[in-house]
């Protein structure tokens, strides 16, 4: 395999699938080349839900472990869940594998009767692509209608990829349209299969609390009081469309603003800078929040620090540039063998008995120049991107020493509060490429691009192994 592959995954898989015509290839080509790679992707929640999308029908042909996939695919949110797999319905992938896949996926959740009750109508889109519009009214039929050649016929087809087949049943039950009659049983007719001599009628009865509310709802909207927003719009328009807008927002479960939750070095440093537990140095502030490892990486790299007066930002962004650095550079010194860092502003040295407080000019230029002189690797320049001493002049450095023979990598890491924030202003230039940073947790991949950096150009398997780990093992 390619480094380059992997190089160009890790820059381009925050960006949607429909930006770039060449994504396409590159995850179809990674897919064929490294499928149990891939397989680990579809639980990272860096990589854009429409990529992980275009991954999941590329490794529907390759050999991986499908059991393993369907695990990654279970740790989704639901929204994201249902967007990947319903990449296969759109790409008109439905094989035998794929059909395997989905359903283990789908049927072995663990939350399968929340997903049935807050999203039905596209579980039942899925089930009908994933087993076939004929396939999924014998489903139907033999839930409704049970038989000894009904129920081998569920369980050859979709109760064995169940975790608990009973709640399995139901959850389908309830997207078949039958869970409703036990709560209005007159409301749908019988069906009656000609070849079966005394139909037997099987008996519906909603345990999942779930499910319960969501069939009530139908029958009533103030039943559903308490569902999501979007669940209740979606039963109104089909059932209640007299109904005002404010009744289902009213009726819908409270959407609180989430608060930002920063890693624990992070919020160490924040801390530490407003003054929360007096006079601290960078060194005392590490040590106390983790504990000392021994280096996953054995390289050296150069870290430009940006701790200059635009670091102190404002706000509910207070310090979050400047404690997000801080904290990249400490977890960097811990998994790097040999890390030189240069700072760029900032009250006092690293090194010193106080903690830096950002302040002057972002003068860039010159310590990445200090940077490259230690012959590094990796450079990572972590800055906020507001060049303010002179504009363009990194630009112009690296471009120099390339000329002279620079060879080691060089990144732009930006401390990001939100990961939906434009850069394409703050781009020292466009020769390197920018990796946002919006949580201390990105440390790992930081190290598996300085990894990366000293590979040659062909992966071998063990350094991949050790990407899957940095990437997706916490390590």
């Amino acid at each position: 395999m390619k480094t380059t592959l992997i190089r160009t995954f890790l820059d381009t898989r925050r960006q949607p699938l429909t930006t770039s015509a060449e994504t396409a290839s590159l995850l179809d080509e990674l897919c064929r080349q490294a499928p149990e790679f891939c397989a680990g992707v579809l639980a990272d929640a860096t990589t854009h839900a429409t990529q992980k999308a275009q991954l999941l029908a590329g490794l529907v042909c390759a050999d991986a472990d499908g059991q393993r996939i369907a695990q990654a695919l279970r740790r989704l949110a639901d929204n994201e869940l249902l967007q990947v797999l319903d990449g296969l319905r759109q790409r008109r992938v439905n094989g035998r594998r794929a059909r395997e896949l989905g359903l283990r996926a789908l049927l072995g959740h663990e939350r399968l009767a929340e997903l049935a009750a807050n999203h039905r109508l596209r579980l039942v889109r899925l089930l009908k692509h994933l087993l076939g519009e004929r396939t999924w009214s014998s489903v139907r039929r033999f839930l409704e209608i049970a038989s000894p050649e009904g129920d081998r016929f569920l369980h050859a087809k979709v109760l064995r990829f169940a975790a608990d087949t009973s709640k399995t049943r139901e959850a389908l039950c309830f997207l078949a349209g039958l869970g409703f009659d036990a709560l209005e049983p007159a409301r749908r007719p019988w069906l009656v299969v000609p070849w079966l001599k005394k139909p037997e009628k099987a008996k519906f009865e909603l345990r999942s609390p779930a499910l319960r509310q969501s069939a009530a709802a139908r029958r009533s909207l103030e039943a559903g009081e308490g569902m999501p927003r979007e669940t209740l719009y979606g039963i109104r328009g089909t059932y209640h469309r007299q109904a005002p807008s404010k009744l289902v927002r009213r009726l819908s479960a409270p959407q609180p603003r989430q608060g930002r939750l920063d890693g624990a070095l992070t919020a160490a440093f924040k801390e530490a800078l407003t003054g929360g537990n007096g006079p601290a140095s960078f060194a005392d502030v590490v040590a106390k929040v983790t504990a000392a490892r021994v280096p996953a990486v054995d390289l050296s790299a150069s870290v430009v620090l940006d701790l200059s007066g635009s670091a102190v930002s404002s706000g509910e962004r207070l310090y979050h540039p400047a404690a997000l650095g801080l904290a990249l550079v400490g977890l960097l010194e811990q998994r790097v063998a040999r890390v030189n860092v240069f700072q760029v502003g900032g009250s006092a040295l690293l090194d010193g008995r106080r903690l830096p407080r950002p302040q002057g000019p972002t003068d860039l230029a010159a310590a990445v120049l200090q940077a490259a002189s230690t012959t590094p690797e990796a450079i990572l320049v972590v800055t906020d991107g507001y060049e303010n001493f002179r504009q363009g002049d990194v630009a112009q450095v690296l471009d120099g020493l390339g000329r002279l023979g620079l060879t080691a990598a060089v990144y732009q890491v930006v401390p990001v509060f939100t990961a939906a924030e434009d850069l394409s202003r703050r781009r020292l230039g466009e020769n390197f490429p920018v990796v946002p940073v919006d949580h201390e947790s990105t440390v790992g991949e930081l190290t598996a691009r300085l990894l990366l950096a000293q590979e040659p150009e062909e992966l071998s398997s063990a350094t991949l192994r050790s990407v899957e780990d940095l990437l997706f093992g916490g390590v």
